[in-house]
């Protein structure tokens, strides 16, 4: 399998067929369309997103169309882990939330933040299609256990979420007074939890990911 575009699906294929078109279909890639129950206007949207892959682009991809169990959510979330699962080995994984039921996406996110799938684009549009985000499920996914870090990597964390600018591993060391190993060491586990985002390899610059601001504001919550 090439890759494997995951798409909500729900009356309306004008955000899958944004995704294809923005993506591109390439010769083995999977198309899986989820959704709810499959009512009328919902078996027309998948027609038409199987005729448009028919006509441009013939023969380059399976498609797939599977529906959730939306009677029982735990079900549905379950489902979803093992259609993520199957796609596990894809090269390249494209989530696309835009379109569907609440329900259906609620249990897709909660599949991914369960999984720690590699190689993964999450994205999603707004309704008029005039906003466009990819969403960090690695960080997301981070800062759900961020209270377990060490209290040294907390720090770290604290320093670059209080700067507008990228910072040093120099820099850092010498503000907590750590060895500049150590404080490489810190910095790798921080980036593969996806908490923060390398500039530069030599010299090490790394700046605080987005989701930081997020995590400092649940502080001044409990605080």
């Amino acid at each position: 399998m090439n890759r494997a575009l995951i798409m909500n699906l729900g009356f309306d294929e004008k955000f899958i067929v944004r995704a294809l078109t923005r993506h591109g279909v390439l010769k083995g890639d999977r198309v899986i369309l989820l959704t709810g129950p499959m009512v009328e206007r919902v078996e027309k949207a998948a027609t038409y997103i199987k005729e448009f892959l028919d006509k441009y682009h013939p023969g380059e991809a399976e498609i797939e169309l599977i529906t959730l169990p939306i009677e029982d959510f735990y079900k549905a979330v379950s489902k979803a882990i093992e259609i993520l699962r199957k796609s596990s080995k894809a090269k390249e994984i494209i989530v696309n939330l835009s379109g569907g039921m609440r329900i259906t996406i609620l249990a897709i996110f909660t599949a991914l933040l369960l999984l720690g799938l590699k190689n993964l684009t999450l994205e999603l549009e707004s309704e008029d299609t005039s906003v466009y985000l990819t969403l960090d499920i690695k960080a997301l996914k981070s800062l759900l256990t961020i209270e377990e870090l060490s209290e040294e990597k907390k720090e770290i964390l604290k320093i670059l979420a209080s700067k507008d600018k990228p910072t040093t591993v120099t820099e850092l060391s010498s503000t907590l007074e750590k060895d500049v190993s150590t404080m490489r060491k810190h910095l790798k586990e921080l980036k593969e939890r996806g908490l923060i985002i390398v500039k530069k390899r030599k010299p090490l610059i790394v700046e605080r990911h987005p989701i930081l601001d997020c995590y400092l504001t649940i502080k001044r919550e409990i605080q």
